[in-house]
């Protein structure tokens, strides 16, 4: 991530709840905030663990979504697990 800041493509056909899980790798006490076509969706900790956050199907829609992730300026990040797991069709 450069300048802690990175931007990942979610190409999206039918927009509902998702699971986003995130790894990265930092300096301690680091954190990136992380939204989805600009909501905000929380954030996680720089640490090497994975952490779950829940995205609300009104914040996706059909085509290509963006997920951005913003932590320190002028802080090296490593992204090591990013996945996405849409809920099943039907649900919300």
């Amino acid at each position: 991530m450069f300048e802690g800041n990175a931007e990942l493509l979610l190409p999206v056909l039918i927009p509902r709840e998702a699971t986003i899980s995130i790894d990265l790798e930092g300096p301690q006490g680091a954190r990136v905030n992380l939204s989805l076509s600009s909501h905000g969706i929380g954030s996680a900790p720089a640490d090497g663990s994975l952490t779950a956050l829940k995205a609300p199907g009104k914040a996706l829609f059909r085509g290509d979504n963006i997920v951005r992730l913003r932590g320190p300026k002028g802080v090296a990040l490593r992204l090591r697990r990013f996945e996405v797991r849409l809920a099943p069709i039907g649900e919300p």
